[in-house]
C-alpha cells in the first residue's frame, strides 16, 4: 500500500509541475520586505526569474499566503508582472469579511461572515497587530458539530494569547470562548 502511493505521488510530480509557495527562501515563490500598515500589507514577490511589489488592500499574514498562491498561479499560467499586481491591489473583501471601519479614533474591524476557527485566529492575529485597546466581540461558529465546545475554547485562548484587552462573546456555544480565555 505504501509503496503504489509512494509510485503515484510520483507519478505526479513527475507529469506536473509542482510550485512551492510559503514564507521561507526554501520555496519557489515566497515574499521579502513585508510591510504591514493599518489598512494594507506590501511586499516583494520573489520567484525564480521574478521579483516584484505587490500591495494587498488587506491585513494579516493569511492575505500574504493568498497573494502570493494568486502570483504564482498567475505566473505559472503566463499573466504578466503588471496584471498580478493590479490584480492583487483590486481585491476587495465580500460580505462581512475584514471591513474595517475607523470613526473619532476607533478602529473596528468587522469579519463576522460565517466564522470558522481559521478566520478568528487570523482576526484576532489582525487585531493583535493593531495599535491601542484591543476590544473583541466574538459570536457563535457554526456548523461545528462534536467539535463546537474545543473550537471555541481554542478561540479563547487564541484571544489570550493575541493580548486582547476586553473580550465579549455572543451567542449559546461562544460562552466557550470565554471558557478558553479563562
Amino acid at each position: 500500500m505504501y509503496m503504489a502511493l509512494k509510485m503515484a505521488v510520483q507519478n505526479i510530480l513527475n507529469k506536473y509541475k509542482v510550485v512551492y509557495v510559503g514564507f521561507d527562501s526554501g520555496n519557489d515563490v515566497y515574499p521579502l520586505d513585508i510591510y504591514k500598515g493599518t489598512d494594507h500589507l506590501a511586499f516583494d514577490v520573489i520567484a525564480k526569474d521574478k521579483e516584484f511589489r505587490v500591495k494587498v488592500p488587506a491585513l494579516g499574514d493569511h492575505f500574504i499566503k493568498n497573494a502570493l498562491f494568486a502570483a504564482a498561479v498567475g505566473m505559472s499560467c503566463g499573466v504578466g508582472v503588471e496584471s498580478i499586481q493590479n490584480g492583487v491591489l483590486g481585491y476587495s473583501p465580500t460580505g462581512l469579511r475584514q471591513k474595517i471601519y475607523q470613526k473619532n479614533g476607533i478602529r473596528v474591524i468587522a469579519d463576522c461572515y460565517n466564522a470558522s476557527p481559521e478566520s478568528m485566529e487570523a482576526s484576532l492575529k489582525v487585531l493583535a497587530d493593531s495599535e491601542g485597546r484591543k476590544i473583541a466581540v466574538l459570536g457563535d461558529m457554526l456548523e461545528l458539530g462534536p467539535l463546537a465546545q474545543s473550537a471555541h475554547e481554542k478561540v479563547g485562548e487564541i484571544a489570550v494569547a493575541c493580548g486582547v484587552d476586553k473580550l465579549y462573546t455572543y451567542g449559546k456555544v461562544s460562552y466557550h470562548i470565554m471558557q478558553g480565555a479563562i
